[in-house]
C-alpha cells in the first residue's frame, strides 16, 4: 500500500517516521507526501495519479492533521476525490496493534520525555524502581526536543523502547493505559490516564515576583486548565497542596480535587541530596551562585549591577545557564559579555554544555540567586543553605497577589525587593561567616523537608507504589 501524506507538515513527519517504523519489522509500506508549497508536488498536479490508484486499492490519502481538516476536505472535494482517512489514526491503529502483540500480558507505561537525557533525572528512581517489578517503558519522544538526536541516540545504544509521536499521531497512541508526563500541557490518547510529576517545584499558580513579567490572570488560568486535564498532579508540598486543592476546585464546581492530587513529592532531588551529604566537608563557603531563569533576560542592568557589587565584595560569583532552555543560549552569552563580566577573575560562566554544578561547587557555595527558577527550591533542599529571591519593586506587586505569593517560602528564602538591594552584600557577607545563621538555615530548610516536603528521600519509591497499586486495582476492571 502507498500512502499519500498530505500536507507535509509538523504532523506529517510522525506519519511518515512510524510508517517507516512498520516497514522495518515487515510492514512493507510507501509514502510520499502532497505538498501545495511544491507545483510538482500539489494536489492539482497529482490528482490524476492519486485517483487512479485508489481506484486501483493501490493507495490511500491520508490527512496528516486534524487542525485544518475542513479546509483539506475543501481541497479534496474540488480534485474531485472523494476518499481519504485520517492518517493519524490510520497509522497508529496499526502501531498499537504491533506494540499489543508485543507486549501482551505485561504492563506497561508511556513517559513522555522532556530536557535533556534520557535518564529524567525529574524522575528520580521511578523508572528503576518500575522496571524492577516487571514494567515495560516505553518512551515517547517528539520531534520538537531540542535534543532529538542525542535521545534517540542513548534510547538505542540502551536498548530501550520507544517511539517518536506527538500532535494528533499521539493522541491516536493506546497501546499503554497509563503514562507519567513532566510538560505543562499534553495531547494524548483519552483511554490513556496521565499522571503529571512536574520536571520543577515551581509550577504554583502564583509567582508574585512575576507580576510585571507576565499577564498573572492568564497564566493562573492556563495552569489550572493544565492541572485539571490531568487525571493525576503529583504535589510536592502540603504548602503547594493547599494552593492547588484551592485552584482545582474552580469555584466549588468541583469541590473535592483530592482524589487527583497524589501527595507524592518531589523525587528530583532525591539523589543529588544523597550525594551531596555524603561529599559535603567544612570548607571555606566563598562562592555565590547566580542562575539563569529570569532575571538576566527581564532586569539585566538590575542583575549585572548586583553581580559586580558582589564580585568587587571579594566574592567568587558561578553564572550557571539554564540546560533546560538551551535556545536562551545565545542570550546569556550575550548578558555575560555585553556587560564585561568575563573580565572579572572570580567570575565563572557554566554554559549549558555543563548541566549539572558539581558538587566541589555546591559546598563552596554560600547562597544561590534568582528570581523565579525550580534550583531556588532544589539548593536549600540539597545543601541546606538559603536561596536569596530578587524582587521587583514592592509597590509593582498588587497586595493581594503578594499576600498570596505561593513561590517564597521563609524557611528556604529570602526576599529582597528592588528598592532593598543595598542589603544583598551584607546579607551574603552573614550568610558567608556566621556560623550561626548558617546553624538556623539548616535548620530552617530541615524543618521544611521533614514537615512540608511529602516523602523526603523516599519520593520515587511511593510514586512507584502508587503507580503499582494503580495497575493492580485495575486487574478486575475489565473492558
Amino acid at each position: 500500500m502507498h500512502y499519500y501524506i498530505y500536507p507535509n507538515g509538523g504532523n506529517a513527519k510522525y506519519l511518515a517516521y512510524n510508517i517507516d517504523f512498520l516497514n522495518s519489522v515487515g510492514g512493507g509500506h510507501t509514502y510520499s507526501f502532497v505538498d501545495d508549497s511544491i507545483s510538482k508536488c500539489s494536489l492539482e498536479v497529482l490528482k490524476c495519479e492519486i485517483l487512479d490508484k485508489i481506484s486501483k486499492n493501490e493507495a490511500r490519502l491520508l490527512l496528516s492533521t486534524s487542525r485544518y481538516a475542513d479546509r483539506l476536505l475543501e481541497n479534496l472535494n474540488k480534485c474531485d476525490i472523494q476518499e481519504c482517512y485520517c492518517g493519524s489514526l490510520e497509522i497508529a491503529t496499526k502501531i498499537n496493534s504491533y506494540y499489543k502483540d508485543k507486549f501482551f500480558g505485561k504492563r506497561v507505561i508511556g513517559i513522555v520525555l522532556d530536557g535533556f537525557g534520557v535518564e529524567q533525572k525529574h524522575l528520580g528512581d521511578v523508572v528503576n524502581i518500575l522496571e524492577n517489578n516487571n514494567f515495560v517503558i516505553v518512551y515517547i519522544l517528539s520531534f520538537k526536543s531540542n535534543w532529538f538526536n542525542q535521545k534517540i541516540k542513548e534510547l538505542k545504544e540502551a536498548n530501550k523502547e520507544f517511539i517518536v509521536a506527538d500532535f494528533d499521531f499521539l493522541a491516536e497512541i493506546n497501546f499503554f493505559p497509563f503514562a507519567i508526563e513532566q510538560v505543562s500541557a499534553g495531547k494524548l490518547n483519552q483511554k490513556v490516564k496521565r499522571l503529571k510529576i512536574y520536571a520543577s517545584m515551581d509550577e504554583v499558580p502564583n509567582y508574585a515576583g512575576l507580576y510585571e513579567i507576565r499577564d498573572y490572570g492568564e497564566s493562573r488560568a492556563m495552569q489550572d486548565l493544565n492541572f485539571y486535564l490531568s487525571d493525576y498532579i503529583n504535589i510536592h508540598s502540603k504548602t503547594f497542596y493547599d494552593s492547588i486543592f484551592k485552584s482545582q476546585q474552580f469555584l466549588g464546581i468541583n469541590p473535592d480535587p483530592s482524589p487527583r492530587l497524589i501527595k507524592g513529592g518531589y523525587p528530583s532531588i532525591e539523589k543529588e541530596v544523597l550525594a551531596f551529604s555524603s561529599f559535603c566537608s567544612d570548607v571555606k563557603r566563598d562562592s555565590v551562585i547566580f542562575m539563569s531563569a529570569a532575571l538576566n533576560f527581564y532586569y539585566p542592568q538590575r542583575l549585572a549591577r548586583l553581580i559586580k557589587e558582589v564580585l568587587s565584595g571579594g566574592f567568587r560569583v558561578i553564572f550557571k545557564s539554564c540546560p533546560a532552555h538551551c535556545e536562551l543560549e545565545d542570550k546569556e552569552d550575550l548578558f555575560v559579555e555585553e556587560y564585561g563580566l568575563l573580565n572579572y577573575s572570580n567570575f565563572v560562566y557554566f554554559r549549558n554544555d555543563q548541566p549539572r554544578l558539581p558538587l566541589e561547587e555546591l559546598n563552596r557555595s554560600i547562597v544561590a540567586i534568582e528570581l523565579a527558577s525550580s534550583t531556588m527550591y532544589s539548593y536549600p533542599v540539597i545543601t541546606k543553605r538559603p536561596a536569596i529571591l530578587l524582587y521587583p519593586k514592592k509597590t509593582s506587586i498588587p497586595k493581594d497577589i503578594l499576600e498570596n505569593d505561593c513561590f517564597y517560602n521563609e524557611n528556604l528564602h529570602i526576599r529582597i525587593y528592588e528598592e532593598e538591594d543595598s542589603k544583598l552584600l551584607d546579607i551574603i557577607k552573614e550568610l558567608a561567616d556566621n556560623k550561626d545563621t548558617q546553624r538556623q538555615w539548616e535548620k530552617n530548610i530541615e524543618s521544611y523537608c521533614n514537615n512540608d516536603l511529602y516523602n523526603f528521600k523516599n519520593a520515587s519509591q511511593y510514586i512507584a507504589n502508587w503507580i503499582i497499586k494503580w495497575y493492580k486495582m485495575r486487574e478486575i476492571l475489565k473492558n
